[in-house]
């Protein structure tokens, strides 16, 4: 399981993501439009469920999912947001994560 040290919250936008989070039983499957937030220090692991399923990724600061997926990743590509707002986009087998991080002080 993934334990950040950023809460995070998962937007579906597309297709269905089976999620589980320590301290819940089982995996619960998020379609469009469901919200999922995971506070920091809990555990969790995620999976694509049909073969094209993207969602949005959000974080505030450093350490969260983003910067797991692109050290992992091979091939990864990095845009850059709005004001200091870092934007990445990474895709592990059938799933899209599109992530948005916001550094304190970015919407000014």
């Amino acid at each position: 399981m993934l334990n950040l040290t950023q809460s995070l919250a998962f937007m579906m936008e597309e297709g269905a993501m089976m999620v589980e989070v320590e301290g819940y039983e089982g995996a619960e499957m998020l379609v469009e439009r469901d919200v999922l937030f995971v506070p920091k220090h809990t555990g969790f692991k995620y999976w694509a469920a049909r073969p094209f399923t993207k969602a949005l990724y959000v974080t505030g600061g450093d350490g969260g999912l983003d910067e797991v997926l692109m050290s992992a990743s091979s091939h990864s590509q990095s845009l850059a947001g709005v004001g200091k707002a870092n934007e990445a986009v990474a895709t592990t087998a059938s799933l899209r994560i599109i992530s948005v991080r916001f550094v304190k002080g970015s919407l000014k």
